[in-house]
């Protein structure tokens, strides 16, 4: 029985478009070792460009601040919202910043409309 009920609750959240934890760590993994191949493919079935862990942090935080600038770009192309934030309220722009991130990433956050405030 709690099989079938696990089983429908895994179809209900694909048709409410919901992820699970798993499937956002793993997005968030391909995002930080830099595997836009696998980040295309993760969007392309469905998985949510913004989703975030339960600190809050999103692929978009993850790549700016591992200075991986294929994946930011790629991921604000499928536009990932730059001015998303963790819990604590850091957003990508600063993580990019504080971690010394290439500034080609820090300009592609600001061109895509990251707030500096």
């Amino acid at each position: 029985m709690k099989v079938i009920k696990g089983l429908v609750l895994l179809c209900l959240m694909m048709l409410a478009g919901c992820q699970s934890e798993e499937e956002t760590s793993q997005f968030l993994l391909a995002c930080k070792y830099d595997a836009p191949a696998t980040i295309a493919a993760m969007l392309d079935n469905g998985i949510d460009v913004d989703g975030q862990d339960k600190t809050g942090l999103s692929g978009l935080m993850v790549a700016a601040a591992e200075n991986r600038r294929d994946v930011v770009e790629l991921l604000l192309k499928r536009r990932a919202k730059p001015n998303l934030q963790t819990r604590q309220g850091v957003t990508a722009l600063m993580l990019a910043a504080a971690r010394g991130s290439d500034t080609a990433i820090i300009g592609d956050l600001l061109q895509a409309g990251a707030s500096v405030n």
